[in-house]
């Protein structure tokens, strides 16, 4: 059943999830230095995992222990995310040009953001 919840859940994840990866190309696109490849893999990585943690659903959670393994697997691979965003962020750019590496970590954490408020919004309990 679609409810007014339900909308403006998955509208604001759509805005989030959009949001984040508006952030990262336009970080990439104000770069003075030319952009490496393996930049893109930890806001990647973190949207794919999203969209796997989304496979379950809260109740599914709470009765069995595979979907438990499952989305804590995934919601780890959004955490390394973030970690290999402020690797980069702190290695790569210096301190008086490091908007790249800012953004990147930024789109990393909106993008777990987005999916944390898909995963507990989708639910029919009400949790908020």
């Amino acid at each position: 059943m679609i409810t007014l919840k339900n909308i403006l859940i998955g509208f604001s994840t759509g805005i989030i999830l959009t949001l984040g990866w508006f952030v990262f190309i336009d970080g990439q696109i104000t770069s003075h230095d030319v952009f490496p490849a393996l930049h893109v893999l930890p806001p990647l990585f973190s949207t794919l995992a999203g969209i796997l943690v989304n496979l379950a659903t809260l109740e599914q959670l709470n009765e069995k222990t595979p979907v438990k393994v499952w989305t804590f697997f995934w919601f780890t691979v959004q955490a390394v995310c973030i970690g290999s965003a402020i690797f980069i962020l702190s290695t790569e750019y210096p301190i008086d040009a490091n908007y790249p590496g800012i953004a990147l970590m930024v789109s990393c954490v909106l993008i777990m953001f987005g999916s944390i408020l898909f995963f507990v919004g989708k639910s029919d309990k009400n949790v908020f």
